[in-house]
């Protein structure tokens, strides 16, 4: 039941949308005729001041019929069923016949309807047969003036379509790299909160007393990425308090073995997408410290200037070729998700060396 109203109320809402578009469509057409109509008669009447305004009224009025015709037959039925399909023989054909035939009609309602009504008889009229002859009085007289109001109402026409499917195309680009920005984040922060959970778990395995301070610092992290996250742009200050809690958390496994160095220089709070730094960083410990026996070393710099951000961080290694097969995994992600926000303006770079790996990341304004 509740299927068929929902069906019932997408069917009536798809009716009220198109009659309003449709509505839409009918004013602008309006609006257009009859603002040339306005302008034909104000020429005429500048133009032929001796005339009365009924008879040269009547002559427009007579013309205007067979140009909106002509009009709609070109835009609406030639070139979509006979040019788009690539029908130009057909098309020239067709396209010749009606400026043809809409100008001998046009001559023939005004000679037979419109000056009767204006003009007293006797009146001196052409037959149709000598109408369909005089192809240089037909040409200059009323094919020109039907022709190229034609092209005036198709270069309006197609170039409100093509605004209007400019804006459509834009609007629907916009929308998808929405959506895959929120599918990239959504594929980083599961990522994230599970290595995290983890690395909680191996602390009340041992039951350590760290696992309160662990849980305290990830109910911090939490409320940034779900509550904070949600923009494309977040302030530099929020995303390194970010880094520092991941940090003090991540420091929880380790004995004093593991070394930390934070070094900054900010002379302006950017705006930084949200979590790139903190996969990168993640990315550190994961196959830095999280691999390295010995004595892991990360390193964090961070330097701003008005219109760049520079992130570094390095962290040691044990063995560089799993290191560049690795660097791939989580990369494309990152690459994909600056690409959305920045385009060309950012810089991403890795260095693999025998016992270091870096990840130097410029974001430009």
């Amino acid at each position: 039941m509740c299927q068929q109203k929902d069906f019932v109320f997408l069917f009536f809402g798809g009716l009220m949308k198109a009659k309003f578009f449709l509505q839409k469509r009918i004013v602008q057409h309006i609006v257009f005729w009859l603002a040339v109509l306005t302008l034909s008669v104000s020429r005429d009447v500048n133009q032929y001041q001796s005339t009365p305004f009924l008879t040269l009224f009547v002559n427009i009025f007579a013309e205007f019929i067979f140009q909106i015709t002509t009009s709609y037959a070109i835009a609406y039925y030639l070139i979509p069923r006979l040019y788009f399909k690539r029908k130009y023989l057909s098309f020239v054909l067709w396209l010749t016949l009606l400026i043809y035939l809409s100008s001998v009609m046009c001559r023939v309602v005004t000679i037979y309807l419109a000056e009767p009504i204006v003009r007293s008889p006797p009146l001196q009229q052409e037959g149709i047969c000598e109408i369909m002859t005089e192809l240089g009085y037909l040409i200059r007289n009323y094919t020109l003036p039907v022709f190229s109001l034609t092209l005036l109402f198709l270069f309006t026409k197609f170039f409100i379509d093509y605004q209007r499917e400019r804006e459509r195309s834009l609007l629907l680009k916009s929308e998808k790299s929405e959506m895959e920005l929120k599918t990239l984040k959504a594929q980083l922060n599961p990522h994230f909160l599970f290595n995290t959970l983890n690395n909680i778990y191996s602390l009340s395995v041992t039951e350590s007393a760290k696992v309160p301070k662990a849980i305290g610092k990830l109910a911090d992290i939490l409320d940034t990425v779900l509550y904070k996250c949600n923009t494309d742009f977040v302030s530099l200050n929020s995303e390194i308090e970010l880094l520092q809690n991941y940090i003090e958390l991540e420091k929880l496994r380790y004995d004093d073995r593991l070394e930390v160095y934070i070094e900054s220089n900010i002379t302006s709070n950017n705006l930084v997408p949200p979590l790139i730094f903190l996969s990168l960083v993640e990315n550190a410990f994961k196959h830095g410290a999280g691999e390295d026996c010995g004595s892991p070393k990360i390193s964090i710099d961070i330097r701003t200037s008005e219109n760049e951000t520079n992130f570094r961080i390095r962290n040691t290694i044990v063995e560089p070729q799993n290191s560049e097969a690795r660097k791939n995994i989580g990369f494309p992600n990152i690459h994909r998700q600056l690409k959305l926000l920045y385009e060309h303006n950012y810089h991403l770079e890795t260095i693999v060396s025998e016992k270091l790996f870096e990840v130097n990341l410029i974001l430009f304004k």
